[in-house]
């Protein structure tokens, strides 16, 4: 590998770091990650919960330009460029941003993903008959399509597919699903 080439996660890391003013002061590591997951959630995103940043993806590509000389600082006092990472930065900048939107364009939109699966839940015939103050008229099969499991799940399944699926609702403002995943059947119930 060339000494001078910078890996996708580094160039996002050190551009954050360079937007965010880390040429005249000390960023802090959370300010630092949460930035670079807005823009690379595919990168600094929890495996399982792409919708939360990992502290650890920013601060693996700090520790390996503090090494070079690019980068100042730790994870307790903050970190910032030092004038090489800022030269570096600014030599390349166009650069940087444009690996940084790619990267961004690249991503899915867990939010489009999630809109998308609230749409999927409208158009059930449970939802319809919830809509229609039917209620008690869903069956289980019905009740187990909104949910996106099958017929023989497990109870703890399908329990765990509904607290996930109301905290979304929580997360994403949509009382009228979340409401709608409270009359379903009880695991238990199925």
């Amino acid at each position: 590998m060339r000494r001078d080439h910078i890996d996708r996660a580094t160039a996002v890391v050190l551009f954050v770091l360079y937007e965010l003013g880390g040429t005249s002061r000390m960023l802090d590591i959370e300010e630092i990650a949460v930035e670079a997951w807005k823009r690379a959630p595919d990168l600094f995103g929890m495996r399982h919960f792409r919708e939360h940043p990992r502290l650890d993806a920013a601060y693996y590509p700090l520790k390996n330009q503090k090494a070079r000389g690019l980068v100042t600082g730790g994870n307790r006092r903050g970190w910032m460029l030092t004038e090489a990472g800022f030269n570096l930065v600014a030599s390349r900048v166009d650069e940087f941003r444009r690996t940084a939107e790619a990267i961004r364009e690249r991503q899915p939109d867990a939010r489009g993903e999630i809109a998308r699966e609230f749409a999927r839940i409208q158009r059930t015939d449970a939802f319809t008959k919830f809509r229609a103050g039917r209620a008690g008229d869903i069956s289980e099969s019905e009740a187990v399509e909104a949910l996106r499991v099958t017929l023989t799940s497990p109870k703890e399944v399908r329990q765990q597919r509904k607290e996930m699926l109301l905290n979304l609702c929580r997360q994403f403002g949509r009382p009228d699903i979340a409401e709608f995943i409270r009359a379903l059947p009880d695991a238990a119930a199925m």
